[in-house]
């Protein structure tokens, strides 16, 4: 497998004009780096980094294919290798657009890296949380309640899913009412 694409003239003119897209503060937090099976162009030599442009090799005119987030912050580090919807980084520009605005929500501090490293935004699943109530919930309760509560808590499970609880708003609320009603018709 290469691990590397050639880029074309084309290409090469898109990621320049493509910079006065991208957030101007060159003050950010992190670093934009290729995956460590794509440190190196198939000729053999490190990727050339400019920033707001990307990486590219000087000889061929390759390119990474993949890259990845590398964030320090209060202390951590972290490695965001996707978006939110868990797509891979496989341009710069959408890996560069993506810090930019953790930069912004690390200048307002709202900043959670939960949300953007899926490993740690397991916990925060419907889903497991729900398991979770369920456990507590079954040990604290009449034995009579249990299966009414066994019941609910599948039918939220089965409405949620891994929904991602920080996310959930009214009309989540308010469809999965929706849903409820359907299932006692």
């Amino acid at each position: 497998m290469d691990s590397a694409k050639p880029m074309t003239t084309s290409q090469i003119r898109q990621l320049l004009a493509a910079v006065s897209s991208f957030c101007d503060d060159g003050r950010l937090k992190g670093v934009i780096r290729p995956t460590s099976r794509f440190a190196r162009c198939k000729c053999g030599q490190h990727f050339k980094h400019i920033f707001k442009i990307g990486y590219f090799c000087p000889d061929c005119g390759c390119f990474p294919m993949r890259y990845y987030i590398d964030l320090h912050w209060h202390g951590e580090r972290h490695s965001i290798c996707s978006d939110r919807q868990r797509k891979p980084f496989n341009e710069y520009g959408a890996a560069h657009n993506l810090l930019c605005s953790i930069q912004g929500e690390i200048d307002n501090g709202t900043f959670d890296p939960t949300k953007y490293v899926h490993s740690k935004t397991k916990k925060f699943f419907a889903s497991t949380l729900l398991d979770q109530f369920l456990k507590k919930k079954l040990t604290a309760i009449a034995p009579s309640y249990r299966s009414g509560y066994k019941k609910q808590v599948f039918r939220a499970k089965q409405f949620f899913g891994n929904m991602d609880v920080r996310e959930i708003r009214k009309k989540d609320i308010i469809q999965y009412l929706d849903f409820l009603k359907m299932l006692e018709k």
